[in-house]
């Protein structure tokens, strides 16, 4: 009867057990179910969340990139092309020779600085070449006027010392004409005066022959006489 009683015992609290373990099980299966309907509604939230998401980042991907063919389009417009432009535009005009153009954006730190700094030296180059040029041509101009004033004042020196010659070759001349005209005159009183001596000289050899014939006759007469 014990055993019996035993054995009544162990059914019963078997039966209790199982029970417990049905009730256990059940309770384990809505927790299971409870978690797989909540797992289920944190998966379609997840995708809903994820399908947001990919759809801000799609949106947010198109605006950066919309944004930024904007920005590099205007930055390559107003940080890049209209400063090289306006390099070009100067560099044009230095190379035309217009040195009042004023050059822009040396200031700037990037390769459209670098341009403008280039040309900023090209436009002081050429400025100082100008000068150069301009000083060069004024020297030459000067010492061609300083030449000319010398060639004319060492053509007057010439002349003044020709006059001078001329001068002093016109009164030897005149000196040596009046010599000339007093050796004539008295060259012609010479021989005035040797005409005159040989007409005397003529008649002192008549004289002397009229003497002698006066004499032969003196002589003839005395010898007669005697």
């Amino acid at each position: 009867v014990e055993l019996q009683k035993a054995q009544r015992e162990i059914f019963d609290a078997v039966t209790a057990s199982r029970a417990v373990a049905d009730k256990l099980q059940a309770t384990v299966r809505d927790y299971v179910d409870g978690l797989d309907k909540r797992g289920k509604i944190l998966s379609d939230d997840s995708k809903a969340s994820a399908s947001s998401a990919v759809t801000l980042m799609i949106a947010v991907a198109a605006g950066g990139t919309l944004f930024g063919v904007i920005f590099g389009y205007l930055f390559a417009t107003y940080a890049v092309a209209k400063p090289l432009g306006r390099s070009v535009e100067e560099l044009n005009r230095l190379a035309a020779g217009d040195l009042t153009v004023t050059v822009t954006g040396s200031e700037r730190g990037d390769e459209c600085g670098d341009v403008a700094k280039g040309l900023a030296i090209f436009k002081e180059n050429t400025l100082r070449a100008r000068t150069l040029e301009a000083e060069a041509a004024e020297a030459k101009t000067r010492s061609e006027a300083e030449r000319r004033q010398a060639m004319m004042a060492l053509a007057d020196d010439l002349e003044r010392t020709v006059g001078t010659i001329v001068t002093s070759l016109a009164a030897s001349a005149t000196q040596l004409q009046s010599a000339a005209a007093a050796t004539s005159a008295a060259a012609e009183e010479t021989s005035r005066q040797s005409t005159a001596v040989a007409a005397a000289s003529e008649q002192a050899s008549g004289n002397v022959q009229t003497v002698a014939a006066a004499s032969e006759e003196l002589s003839a007469s005395i010898a007669e006489i005697a």
